[in-house]
């Protein structure tokens, strides 16, 4: 307590906070000891600020706020001419911790190993911004996050970027019990579908889901051409028609195929 206290002379004020900073290690007070120790980075200059800020970046660590850690080391680093291979692992420590990607490289490392969902959002978002290599496959991957947000982005992302009948991995989702993750998938359908999804596509036309009926009926007209009913919004009970007069017009279809075949 006599040493918290604030000095005119910067110098005086430095060493009362080190002292400081030493007395709370020995109680194992370490979050109270790397406050202190930014204190001193901010407070002096050259050297010794680094130091403060590195060993802040330490104590952060130590007790698992790799965020804060982050800020500190970047804090220890600035005006350091480091080698262009240290920059990019400063970088992606910045990006994995603070989830803020600066490349594509960035963004994929938080969307396959960041546990934030709201980090991998920020990936898939980073990702989505324009074509890379392997782009298909890596939001093929993203349909494997267990958060909802994140499959949706990816199969919006799909529909734009898969070519026309890969649709093995989006199939699936056409039946989520998530009509918004649905409906999303019928969209990637109806771009990149062909006959082959149609039962898929037609399963998943539900009558009582006015935004899944919309999508999956648009998804069947494109596939094959073929137009059944002409409201644009049908109620419930048209809704339902219409679901079971595709069932029979698809049937006979492939009846037909079938004997032509």
């Amino acid at each position: 307590d006599i040493l918290d206290y604030t000095f005119a002379d910067p110098k005086e004020q430095a060493y009362a906070l080190s002292a400081i900073v030493t007395l709370l290690l020995q109680e194992d007070r370490k979050l109270e000891a790397a406050a202190r120790c930014e204190q001193l980075g901010n407070l002096t200059t050259g050297r010794a600020s680094k130091e403060w800020w590195q060993r802040a970046s330490s104590l952060h660590e130590q007790l698992g706020d790799l965020t804060r850690a982050t800020i500190c080391i970047e804090r220890a680093l600035e005006g350091v001419d480091l080698r262009e291979e240290e920059q990019r692992v400063v970088q992606r420590l910045h990006a994995f911790e603070l989830g803020q990607p600066e490349t594509v490289a960035d963004a994929l490392i938080l969307l396959r190993h960041h546990t934030n969902p709201d980090v991998r959002l920020e990936g898939v978002r980073y990702l989505a911004r324009d074509r890379f290599s392997k782009d298909v496959g890596t939001f093929e991957f993203a349909l494997q996050d267990p958060d909802l947000r994140v499959v949706r982005l990816a199969l919006d992302q799909l529909a734009l970027r898969s070519p026309v009948g890969r649709t093995g991995a989006i199939r699936p989702f056409a039946l989520n019990e998530d009509s918004e993750v649905a409906t999303a998938a019928l969209r990637a359908l109806a771009a990149l579908g062909t006959m082959d999804d149609m039962p898929i596509i037609l399963e998943a036309m539900d009558p009582e889901d006015r935004s899944q009926f919309t999508a999956a009926r648009s998804a069947a007209e494109k596939i094959t051409g073929h137009t059944l009913g002409v409201g644009l919004d049908p109620d419930f009970d048209e809704r339902l028609n219409l679901r079971l007069a595709w069932w029979a017009w698809w049937k006979e279809e492939s009846d037909a195929a079938k004997l032509g075949g």
